[in-house]
């Protein structure tokens, strides 16, 4: 639980800093002067936006091809089984009698981690009234368990 408050702590701590380095990057619209004005004239028209990179998951083997050694390494640190999709993925929990279950005290969430007779991770959430619940299947894990781990 604390580390999980951590990790949301430092999260929020990266979006601040984030937030104000990127804000003093950009001058203010009305920062524009006349002088400003005339060189975006004269200026070419600007080249269209490239397209968006396209963004997956790519799993360490594509990266063992060429670099065994590191690869090997890598995988035995901690940070190099911090990321996986559930399947085959040791279990390292106890997901019996509500062993994977944690309450959220502020809002009074409660998140459960199973796995069903197929294999497939779940993680539910639920108010304890019953007005609300969620379950979605698990695409990832994230956290190497070393100390703890979630689910995405």
């Amino acid at each position: 639980m604390v580390w999980r408050i951590i990790i949301i702590a430092a999260m929020g701590a990266a979006i601040g800093y984030w937030a104000l380095f990127s804000a003093l990057d950009h001058p203010k619209p009305d920062a524009v002067t006349k002088a400003d004005a005339t060189v975006a004239a004269a200026a070419p028209a600007p080249k269209p936006a490239p397209e968006p990179v396209k963004r997956a998951y790519t799993a360490d083997d594509a990266c063992a091809d060429c670099h065994p050694s590191h690869a090997e390494g890598f995988a035995q640190t901690g940070m190099g089984r911090s990321l996986y999709p559930p399947k085959d993925a040791p279990r390292i929990e106890k997901f019996i009698d509500g062993a994977a279950r944690i309450k959220h005290e502020p809002t009074g969430l409660i998140y459960e981690a199973t796995i069903d007779e197929s294999g497939r991770w779940w993680q539910t959430e639920t108010l304890p009234d019953g007005d609300y619940s969620r379950r979605v299947e698990v695409a990832y894990i994230i956290g190497s368990g070393n100390h703890t781990r979630s689910y995405l």
